[in-house]
Order: structure tokens, then sequence, then C-alpha cells
């Protein structure tokens, strides 16, 4: 009875939005950034905005194809095409009371239950979605996405400061080389997996870009997804959004040397973040 409510519940909602983008990228503030618009975006969320049981369900989608987070090698299987036991997995654990207790939370699933959610805007941000998505699309095929890309120099210094602060030993280790290798294999799955989502249906946007123009970034991400925020409520939430996180290689001359070093290499050229002797110049200045 409960999965037959749920299952009635999703088809009174709009597909869901799908946020994806390797780690230390940006997707956190574009999930916060979501829920100022009026998306939501679980009831579960940890501390860089991203719903626990949407992670525990992409942890267990890896561990099937023998990936991790940090190992993604093996997570190409999802691009070759998600297998029936990953769907009906899903499938199960979406139409179940975990999910309705975790994601939602007692508060909206009771105004579900009561009928009062018809219409809401809602998603959920992982990094790993960037890994997983393939098995999403079978069980949301409508759904929204947008795909969030920073510069790989940026996101590996991020993650080795992250990783170091944490004190874990990732099986990539801490090394910038292989955070950035990890960042590359990332922006290429995305690639491929963001591809079989028709351009009405994905919105990519750099964080960088975000950074330096909020307010016409916002607007975009209205527009994309149909959303009833007013004009002066996206004002308010540009002041969430701090530019000087823009570009960080440029504050640092040992950052400026490995951006020189990685900057033509492909995936760095593919985004577009060659910037070629601008960004040198906007350092000496």
């Amino acid at each position: 009875m409960l999965r037959l409510l749920i299952r009635m519940f999703l088809s009174t909602l709009p597909p869901p939005v799908i946020v994806v983008g390797c780690h230390r990228s940006g997707t956190t503030l574009v999930s916060n950034l979501l829920q100022g618009l009026g998306v939501f975006m679980g009831a579960d969320l940890e501390e860089n905005a991203e719903s626990i049981y949407f992670i525990t369900l992409n942890d267990e989608l890896l561990k099937m194809a023998n990936a991790r987070w940090d190992r993604p090698e093996h997570a190409r299987k999802f691009v070759e095409g998600p297998s029936s036991g990953w769907i009906q997995h899903l499938k199960a654990r979406v139409h179940s009371r975990g999910w309705l207790q975790a994601y939602w939370g007692q508060h909206w699933a009771l105004r579900m239950l009561l009928g009062a959610c018809r219409g809401l805007r809602w998603g959920w941000k992982d990094p790993r979605n960037t890994l997983t998505l393939p098995v999403w699309l079978s069980l949301f095929p409508q759904a929204r996405v947008i795909i969030v890309t920073r510069n790989g120099v940026d996101v590996a210094t991020s993650l080795v400061a992250r990783e170091r602060g944490q004190l874990r030993d990732a099986a990539w280790g801490l090394a910038f080389e292989d955070a950035f290798s990890l960042w590359e294999e990332y922006v290429q799955l995305g690639l491929a997996n963001t591809q079989r989502v028709v351009e009405q249906r994905r919105l990519g946007l750099r964080y960088e870009d975000l950074l330096e123009d909020p307010g016409g970034w916002l607007m975009r991400i209205r527009s994309f997804l149909q959303l009833q925020t007013t004009n002066s409520q996206i004002s308010a939430l540009c002041a969430m959004v701090d530019s000087t996180r823009s570009r960080r290689y440029l504050q640092s001359p040992e950052l400026m040397e490995r951006y020189n070093a990685c900057r033509r290499r492909p995936s760095m050229l593919t985004l577009g973040f060659d910037y070629g002797d601008s960004a040198a110049v906007a350092h000496r200045s």
C-alpha cells in the first residue's frame, strides 16, 4: 500500500533535478542556491548539502560496479548501459519507507500523503551522480540535469586540502597529480553520461561563471526549471555567492605554475579552462 502511495505521489511531481559534477567543483553552492530558488533537495542534508539517503544509494551502486567515489574507473560500466539489476535495486529503494522517512522527512512526508506537494520541484546533489547518472536516467528519464564544472587545478587543490584536513587515507592518495587525474576521470565520465540527456533537459554551468555573474545564472536556472522565483528573491540569493573564490590558482605562484603545466590537457581544453597568457597576466597584475 505504501509503495502504491509513493508511486502515486511521484506521478504528481515534476521530474527530479539531478546535480552532477566532481567533488569540490561548486556543487554545494549550486545545491544551496537551488534550495533558495524553491527546489526541495532533501530533509536529510549533510554539511555539503547532499541528501544522505541518495549518497547511500549511489555508494551501493558504485559497490555493485566495484567502484568508489575515489576509484571511478570501473564506473565506466554505467556508461555502457545500466543493468536491470541496478535499476530494480533503485526502484525498490526509491519506492520504500526508508526513502519516504529519510529524504522527505516527517513534515514533508505528511504533506505528501495529504497531497500538498503537487508540482513541487525536487532533486538531489551528490558528486557521485556524475558516475551513476545512467542508472538514475533509467528510473527518471525526464530528469533535469545540472552539470557543474570548475577549473581542474582549483578542484585538485581543494581535494588535497580536504582529505588532509579530514585525515583520511583515500585510495588515490593526497598528491596533486592524483587529485587532478581524479578530476579528469570525473570530467570524462560526466561528459559521456550527460550526452544521453537531450539538450532541453540539461544545463551546464562553470563555477567560475556562476561566481562572476550570479544574477544572470540564477535567472537561467529559474528559466531552465520553470520556477516562480521573483527577481528580488534572486537578488537576495546573490549575497550567498563569494566571487573571491573564482580562479583561486591566481592567488599563488605555485598554483599558477601548476595551472600552466595543466592548462593544455584535454579536459581543460574541452571545458574551456585554457585561458592562455591572460591568466599569467592577471596573476602578475
